[in-house]
Parts: C-alpha cells; structure tokens; sequence
C-alpha cells in the first residue's frame, strides 16, 4: 500500500486493548475482593470470561436481539451472568456496582502516555470507541489522556464493526475519511474502518489476552501501518 503521512490529519484511536491494558485492572481488582472473601479462584479466567462474551452481546444489539444497551450496562448484565462461576454470587448491590466500575479505572499500556504527548504535536486524537459517554470520560480521566474528541458508539446507537460510528466521527470533525487513521489492536476494528475510508494502523498487543486469537487477516498487508506499540507508530508517522 502506499501511505503518505503527511496526508493524515486525525489519529482515532480504539480504547479498551489498545491504549489501555484491561486485563491486567480487572484481575487486580477482582483479586483483592476475592481475597477479603477468602475466595480463590483463576482471576485470569474470570477477567477471560468477562470480556469474552463483549463480542457476543454488542453483535446482539447491532442485530436488533437485544435494545439499545451501553456498554456499561451490558458490562453489568454479563458480571452478572458469571460471578456464580468464580464463588462471587454473595456480593451485594454495592459490590456488583463497583466491580463493574472498574472498567471506570483501567490503567494504560506503559507505552500509551508518552506516545499520545508526541502524536499530539501534530494530530488531532480521537477516541473511538464501543464504550458509553460515562465511561470514556472516567477512565481518560484516570489513565490521563488528553483526547481532543471522543466519538461514544452511544452516539449513533450501533456498536463496531458497524459503520456508523466511522462515518459519524469523520462527518463531525468535518474530515475526509481518506485523512483519518484509526488505530487499533483488533484487526475487524481495522477493516471495519479500511471500508468507509479510513487509513489504518495495526497495533501489536500479544498480552492482551493470555490466549491465543487467530486472525483472519494478516496484518502486514492489510493495513498501512503495522507497529508493536504505540512509541513505534508515534516513530513510523515521523515524530522524535
């Protein structure tokens, strides 16, 4: 593929295992509580599980199975569904609650801050993510990201891969697909994207899962960009 960089003017950016690690967050958060329960339990598992059946619940309201939920909701209802399975079913009200918030406190990938201060000297950065206004808003907060936009599935009521949420950050920055580069560890997230116009760069994150995940696309010649972090793609777009 030919790229220019000098031709993007937007970075949009995947949030949860791109810029920020949540695996790791859940399973220290879910940790401690088993702990004060005396509950042991594999908590690499239950973070596993957790984001496991995301896919699963986002294509069900994309395809009219379910109504419009956000993220948090449905991030709730999941927790819900497997806290029974790790001897978690005793937690009360508040507990659920503030388990599920921990979504709200997700630390980012240590490569993550250094490289969005040298991307901003010459983009605008966007977030453009599944998750609700809420949550977006508390955990840039927390993890200190600086976007100068957030583009919320909670905007056009369809979650990605759909397309509406491209062509909706695109129309709203009043930019050119062709000039906008979604940045993302997920290989749909990309084609997603590739296929209203959007430039794209591949984000290497092996220890997002502990699991092997097959793609079905090989990054290398799929998309503009293949970098193993985000310091790397801030070096690739000729940044110092």
């Amino acid at each position: 593929m030919v790229f220019d960089a000098d031709a993007i003017e937007v970075l949009t950016f995947d949030i949860f295992g791109t810029v920020l690690d949540w695996r790791s967050t859940i399973v220290e958060e879910v940790s401690t509580i088993g702990q004060g329960l005396y509950v042991q339990e594999d908590w690499v598992a239950f973070a596993n599980a957790w984001r496991s059946m995301y896919s699963f619940m986002l294509g069900r309201v994309n395809a009219g199975q379910l109504p419009w939920t956000d993220l948090e909701g449905l991030n709730a209802a999941i927790l819900a569904q497997i806290l029974p399975d790790y001897g978690l079913a005793a937690l009360d009200d508040g507990e659920r609650a503030s388990l599920s918030r921990a979504w709200r406190r997700l630390q980012p990938w240590p490569d993550t801050l250094a490289a969005l201060a040298r991307l901003r000297q010459r983009y605008l950065l966007a977030a453009l993510s599944n998750g609700n206004m809420a949550l977006l808003a508390h955990v840039s907060r927390h993890a200190g990201l600086g976007w100068h936009a957030v583009f919320s599935a909670e905007l056009v009521q369809r979650y990605k891969p759909d397309p509406a949420l491209y062509t909706e950050a695109a129309r709203m920055l009043k930019v050119d697909p062709s000039r906008i580069m979604m940045v993302a560890a997920h290989p749909s997230d990309l084609l997603a994207a590739q296929r209203v116009g959007f430039r794209t760069a591949y984000v290497e994150r092996p220890s997002e899962f502990d699991i092997a995940h097959a793609d079905t696309v090989d990054p290398m010649t799929a998309f503009d960009l293949v970098v193993p972090d985000l310091g790397a793609l801030a070096s690739s777009l000729g940044l110092s």
